[in-house]
């Protein structure tokens, strides 16, 4: 309980003092925390057993197999690559902690308060959604970059992140209707 606790606090100060950096080296900084807080977590989240004892699944199986039956090809990747090359579902969720991050911080930086965004969304989008659910964190992520295109007007873009977030969870092709 502590971590989270002090995650909080390290966000909270500098939302409620209405603190304004929000500096390159912030952001580098911030998205090494989250990929240390959600890659690195044991045991955590709604579908940790389920990966763990998918990598057993992908032990072995040839690579090009895997890809070409997988729903979501761009997930059967990493875990194909944790179960073969060492790592197990820590590569999956490091890796999926960095697309996550990049989609949140990017979204949190163009808000008005950009640390008050990030605190908001730490108990939820954080804390159940980016720990509990990994294939579907790297898609919010890219749904996240994708509404960032959207309201720069660049449609080329935002179909590109659209298609990249499907290739790890499917369900973000409702934002097609946008």
């Amino acid at each position: 309980m502590i971590p989270y606790i002090l995650m909080w606090g390290l966000l909270a100060f500098p939302a409620l003092t209405n603190f304004k950096n929000w500096s390159k080296t912030t952001v580098y900084f911030l998205l090494f925390c989250l990929v240390i807080f959600i890659g690195l977590r044991v045991e955590v989240g709604g579908d940790w057993y389920n990966y763990s004892f998918a990598g057993a699944e992908y032990k072995n199986l040839p690579f090009w197999k895997n890809v070409v039956t997988a729903p979501e090809p761009s997930f059967a990747i990493l875990a194909w690559i944790g179960a073969n090359w060492g790592g197990g579902i820590y590569v999956l969720n490091i890796v999926s902690s960095i697309f996550f991050g990049i989609g949140l911080l990017r979204f949190c930086r163009v808000q008005p308060r950009p640390w008050l965004a990030l605190l908001l969304a730490f108990p939820y989008l954080i804390i159940i959604v980016g720990m509990g659910y990994t294939r579907q964190s790297v898609a919010i992520g890219m749904e996240m970059l994708a509404i960032l295109a959207l309201q720069k007007k660049r449609l080329p873009e935002f179909i590109g992140w659209i298609a990249v977030g499907a290739t790890f969870h499917r369900s973000i092709l409702i934002l097609l209707l946008l």
